[in-house]
């Protein structure tokens, strides 16, 4: 039964009007109705001010929809007899640790797949060195502290996808980036998807989006910056990540959606078994409000009654049908792909700005498109964005305008220079340039700034790089009037150790 689809040329001139209106420079995105594709194209410009437009062959990073192709590796590898879901970590990775040898020895694959194990985020810990390196983020992982109990709630954690990779890995005897390949990219036609940047680079593809973002040197916090106008920034580069490497374009992931919406087949062909299927796309830790980062899709009063997440998968009640999505958001791109099992709709989307709340809210419209339904999302969002960045100013004004008056430096500027070290993020320094303190962590920029005196020993971090925001960081004396600590608020403490 073909659905009620208010016209092809009516949606795809909202899109365009949306993308306009959030200051996005380019996108591309694919609509597939009752299983046909009834729209797949570009949006905009590859790069902001320059003519080369978007098409469906304009490569775009697709961030955490990486992770539903974890998923499916580890699904073929059960299927192969190698695993099963409720495998223990410990039983193929014999040196893994968490906070707690109790957890350790019972966390399992679907543990992992699910994000139910408890730990506490550690986003900087993905841009930290110029090429990710997944072997010292496990190791790190003994030092990630809890957010909640073992399986009690949901905590949406890019380390269970590396975990569950580096498992994929030693079962095989293949990479990560071998087995996507095998698996997916090649049965799926999938020509001119990579799993990293360093392959995207070695194919020489010239049809290339920019990554685009926000950039201010406020304390507006970056997600609600996303109607200021954008500037394009570097390539993000994670290496072979399982959790969010992944590089494609429109006409890929669509084949990619294809197969997903014919429940694991395509062009006659069994990609995933129906048992696999079925468990990626089933829930498996149900999703409590203020658990997980979905939260302000909700705000435009969707009548959801369940929110969920497979393997890779996030799951809700859309108009009183299944929805199966996932976002993906990485330094300059957000992305989505999502499907309505049951009337066999879906759509993929991508855009070259990093912090934008479009995204779901394209979703949203076309799904009641499809559905013969008329809702402005966009424009009620952009109201939404408007109403929390005058919130969030006002309550920066006052924090500012109630700045303590400084009494001068405690210290001289020479006992705050030195390494600082945490387990979980490693190093810092504190250095003196030109008479004024600069913070720098990891081998990118992203992490380097000036300390501006704030009181007392508190200092605000300005990041030069204005991918981030602002953050205060306090050095702490011992009894001897040593300075042998620093704090970043809501990151972690670091001991002196030179």
């Amino acid at each position: 039964m073909k659905n009620n689809v208010i016209s092809v040329n009516k949606i795809e001139a909202y899109i365009e009007k949306a993308i306009a209106d959030w200051n996005i420079p380019g996108g591309a995105i694919a609509l597939i109705n009752d299983g046909e594709v009834i729209s797949s194209r570009g949006y905009g410009v590859r790069l902001q001010g320059a003519p080369d437009l978007v098409d469906e062959n304009s490569l775009f990073a697709i961030g955490s929809c990486s992770k539903a192709f974890t998923a499916a590796v580890i699904g073929k590898l059960i299927d192969q007899g190698k695993l099963i879901w409720d495998d223990r970590v410990l039983a193929h990775l014999p040196d893994f640790q968490l906070y707690d040898p109790w957890i350790t020895n019972q966390v399992t694959i679907r543990d992992m797949l699910c994000h139910r194990t408890g730990t506490k985020r550690c986003i900087r810990l993905l841009y930290k060195d110029r090429v990710f390196d997944s072997t010292d983020q496990l190791r790190r992982m003994e030092f990630l502290q809890p957010a909640s109990g073992f399986r009690e709630q949901f905590g949406y954690n890019n380390p269970h996808y590396i975990v569950a990779g580096k498992i994929a890995e030693k079962v095989s005897g293949k990479s990560w980036s071998e087995l996507v390949r095998s698996c997916l990219f090649n049965p799926l036609d999938m020509n001119n998807s990579f799993t990293c940047y360093q392959e995207m680079r070695e194919s020489n593809s010239k049809n290339v989006s920019s990554p685009h973002a926000n950039l201010s040197d406020d304390f507006v916090p970056a997600e609600l910056r996303v109607l200021d106008p954008v500037k394009s920034i570097p390539w993000p580069n994670l290496g072979q990540n399982p959790a969010g490497a992944i590089i494609s374009n429109l006409k890929d992931l669509t084949a990619w959606l294809m197969m997903l919406i014919d429940q694991g087949n395509y062009a006659g062909k069994e990609i995933l078994s129906q048992t696999t299927f079925n468990q990626m796309v089933s829930p498996q830790m149900v999703i409590k409000p203020g658990e997980s980062e979905m939260d302000p899709i909700f705000a435009v009063g969707l009548a959801s009654q369940f929110l969920s997440y497979g393997f890779g998968w996030y799951l809700m009640d859309f108009r009183g049908y299944k929805m199966v999505f996932h976002p993906g958001q990485l330094h300059g791109f957000v992305s989505a792909v999502a499907f309505l099992p049951e009337l066999r709709i879906g759509g993929v989307i991508l855009l070259n700005t990093y912090h934008t709340m479009l995204h779901p809210m394209l979703g949203f419209y076309i799904f009641d498109a499809m559905l013969g339904i008329e809702r402005d999302y966009s424009q009620e969002m952009l109201g939404m964005a408007k109403q929390w960045r005058f919130g969030a100013e006002k309550e920066i004004g006052a924090m500012l305008s109630a700045k303590p008056k400084n009494e001068g430096m405690p210290v001289a500027l020479e006992k705050f220079t030195g390494v600082y070290s945490s387990s979980l993020y490693g190093e810092i320094e504190i250095l003196l340039e030109n008479e004024n303190l600069v913070h720098r962590y990891g081998e990118t920029d992203l992490f380097t700034g000036d300390l501006e005196l704030w009181q007392g020993s508190t200092f605000v971090i300005k990041y030069r790089n204005k991918l981030n925001q602002p953050e205060f960081l306090t050095f702490n004396q011992d009894e001897s009037g040593r300075i042998h600590q620093l704090i970043i608020k809501d990151v972690d403490t670091f001991d002196r150790i030179s």
